[in-house]
């Protein structure tokens, strides 16, 4: 598993319509430059390939500065469509074996970011695999009873 943060405040996918709004759209391009960057600044081989047989789980968690933000699904969305793209900028690289999840809006006012974690599975364990929806609290991490795996980093903790 791959984990790295985009120390930024958080942008939603821009998808152009008939009238498109260019500075939106030069924001957005400029997100995904920066996703690219960050990403590749932390060892992961751009751009992403799932298949059938190799599909990808991307995992999002976005902080934003106050209440005005784009929706989280967006985010994660943004950052996927970052990730898989074709080199030769003919067409949009192909996420469709790819899954994953956000969560709902986190807020940090001094440090917006959003944090991502990239696994590759097997279709078999793909078809097998733990949303971790029934974590429980032991100690001070947050343990998973159906696979047992610590999922602190996947829990926002009250304070």
């Amino acid at each position: 598993m791959t984990y790295f943060v985009i120390h930024s405040d958080p942008v939603g996918y821009y998808s152009q319509g008939a009238k498109p709004n260019w500075k939106r759209m030069k924001t957005y391009h400029a997100w995904k430059k920066a996703v690219q960057l960050t990403a590749k600044s932390q060892g992961v081989r751009l751009p992403l390939r799932a298949s059938k047989d190799r599909p990808v789980h991307i995992t999002t968690r976005a902080f934003f500065r106050n209440g005005v933000h784009p929706d989280p699904e967006n985010v994660h969305k943004g950052i996927v469509d970052a990730m898989f793209y074709d080199p030769r900028k003919e067409r949009r690289g192909s996420d469709k074996h790819t899954g994953g999840f956000f969560q709902p809006p986190l807020y940090d006012s001094k440090h917006p970011r959003v944090e991502v974690w990239i696994e590759e599975v097997s279709a078999e364990h793909a078809q097998d695999r733990c949303l971790h929806e029934k974590a429980i609290r032991k100690g001070e991490s947050w343990i998973c009873p159906d696979c047992g795996q610590d999922v602190s980093l996947l829990v926002e903790v009250e304070a």
